[in-house]
């Protein structure tokens, strides 16, 4: 790809095409925890979308990683169906915006489980039946028993297929002007 030239053309496999602006919208993947069990687990009780597995959890007990806008927003939606709301996160504070902060926090079916991470999700052939947590300021680790974990700890950019002289920042996006 010449970006110098004001017509740009991309090869494909049966040709090619040519035009004066490309327009990359590849999307993003969600990121992974990276722990024992997520992978075994996801279409079983993991999942990256509360909007689309929500409604599997009616009346049980899940948990939310993360503690930014799409994590909060999340753990909200899904006191419509669930019968409790465990929202873990790393840190003391979230970094969500101060209303969505206030929401969550006034939500009787979310509780809060501060300062933790998730370090192995546990389950069988019914699916995800408990996690187990590790508090980084106290050093303890419990067993939550939940039927559902939800990840929204940040997104990846589908752009590793891209070529190398396209600028990207130091998390993968694209820079454009």
């Amino acid at each position: 790809l010449d970006l110098a030239d004001p017509i740009k053309t991309v090869h494909l496999v049966d040709g090619q095409l040519r035009a004066r602006t490309i327009i990359i919208a590849t999307g993003c993947a969600p990121k992974k925890l990276g722990v024992s069990g997520e992978v075994e687990l996801t279409g079983r009780g993991v999942s990256y979308c509360a909007v689309c597995d929500g409604p599997f959890f009616r009346d049980q007990e899940v948990a939310v990683i993360g503690g930014g806008d799409t994590a909060v927003e999340e753990a909200i939606y899904l006191t419509r169906f669930a019968a409790k709301v465990y929202l873990i996160h790393r840190r003391d504070s979230l970094r969500a915006v101060r209303v969505l902060q206030e929401q969550v926090l006034r939500n009787d079916k979310i509780q809060m489980v501060w300062n933790s991470v998730v370090t192995e999700i546990h389950g069988g052939p019914q699916g995800v039946e408990a996690l187990t947590i590790h508090n980084r300021v106290s050093g303890s680790t419990e067993r939550l028993p939940v039927n559902g974990i939800f990840v929204f700890v940040g997104m990846n950019p589908n752009t590793g297929f891209l070529p190398s002289n396209l600028e990207l920042d130091a998390t993968g996006f694209l820079v454009t002007d």
